[in-house]
């Protein structure tokens, strides 16, 4: 029983990392986008809305 609940959480802390590799890229390439585009304050926070809004969502599913 102990070997089985090792094995979870070894499989827990993999889907974990990698989903927070998947977070921090998607954070870095909207950074890069915002960075190369320079948009105007009201559409930066904009985007940035979006994007929070969109890894919310995907947080929830």
């Amino acid at each position: 029983m102990k070997k089985v609940a090792h094995l979870m959480s070894l499989k827990l802390n993999k889907a974990l990392k990698s989903l927070l590799f998947t977070a921090l890229y998607q954070d870095a390439t909207v950074h890069k986008l915002l960075v190369q585009t320079k948009p105007s304050s009201s559409s930066r926070s904009l985007m940035t809305n979006a994007v929070i809004g969109y890894q919310y969502a995907s947080a929830m599913t």
